[in-house]
């Protein structure tokens, strides 16, 4: 009889883009690391604080200076007009902060392809009204 982590390794492996296998742990409820043990030990964890220091860093940047138009479009491209250029203008210096959520998604283990934050609605209600 095969157990539920060769069902989801084999699974998983059968899909022609994939060969890393099933590497998560099963449980029937939510295990939650302390926040204080994953920041510590976790190279992760600096390496995307890393990166979202560096793109807030350049963002502030590219707001303050009109003179590269070409950092703001790729930042900025996908930005309903209401929360634009002009209204990031307008934010305070308290406002603009390093995120408390976020995930990553990996094409294998270690290998970050995307960092997510809740600006990109994943953590709201399927509506996409930012309800939770």
């Amino acid at each position: 009889m095969i157990n539920d982590y060769e069902w989801a390794d084999n699974l998983i492996d059968s899909s022609p883009k994939y060969s890393t296998g099933f590497t998560q742990l099963l449980s029937v409820n939510p295990y939650v690391i302390p926040f204080s043990v994953w920041q510590l030990n976790d190279k992760k964890f600096s390496f995307v604080r890393s990166f979202q220091k560096t793109s807030l860093e350049l963002f502030r940047a590219a707001i303050k200076n009109d003179t590269d138009s070409t950092i703001l479009h790729w930042l900025m491209n996908d930005t309903p007009e209401s929360l634009g250029i002009q209204y990031h203008r307008r934010l305070e210096e308290r406002h603009y902060t390093l995120p408390m959520f976020f995930r990553t998604d990996e094409a294998s283990l270690g290998r970050i392809v995307e960092i997510q934050c809740p600006g990109s609605l994943w953590c709201n209600a399927s509506d996409g009204n930012g309800i939770s």
